[in-house]
């Protein structure tokens, strides 16, 4: 595989750009006096995060990296550290709420929807004979949306109508 040399170039010549931002974002930085509290800190942070997590080694390794800059007495660096150390909780919160985004309805979904119907079934029930009981006592034939209106009426349910017309027959 052979490399274009002007695409070499310039991969290059845009991350060195990215380094001059991040370096100029790293100097803007509004730090509390207390360095070494922060980076205590940020560490407790980092340890409570999932271990699934990929951003929680790095971020680690950045604080460690903070650490090292305090004690060189480099501002420049710790400023630097401390940004991408930021920028990576940033990106592990995110994270984080996709993982439980995923558990919620992913593979867990079909074992929480065992479980609700576990839970709901015995309402349902009750619906279903109040409905029965509904249709029984009326001469003409209902619909379903007149019976889950009745029901809920019946029985002061507090779902909707609509929730109630679907778990009838």
């Amino acid at each position: 595989m052979t490399l274009d040399p002007e695409k070499v170039k310039a991969y290059f010549s845009q991350k060195s750009k990215e380094r001059e931002v991040i370096r100029i974002k790293a100097d803007q930085l509004v730090l509390p006096n207390d360095w070494v509290l922060l980076v205590e800190t940020w560490k407790k942070a980092a340890d409570s995060l999932p271990d699934e997590l990929p951003q929680k080694p790095y971020i680690l390794k950045l604080l460690g990296a903070a650490e090292y800059a305090i004690e060189r007495g480099d501002e420049s660096d710790f400023r630097l550290w401390i940004l991408k150390a930021r920028m990576n909780f940033e990106n592990a919160k995110h994270d984080k709420w996709l993982m439980g985004v995923q558990r919620q309805f992913g593979k867990d979904a079909d074992h929480r929807k065992q479980q609700v119907e576990e839970e709901r079934h015995p309402v349902w029930q009750q619906w279903q004979k109040e409905a029965d009981k509904i249709r029984s006592e009326s001469i003409t034939k209902l619909s379903k949306t007149e019976v889950a209106r009745r029901i809920k009426k019946r029985l002061s349910v507090s779902e909707s109508e609509r929730t109630i017309r679907l778990r009838i027959t």
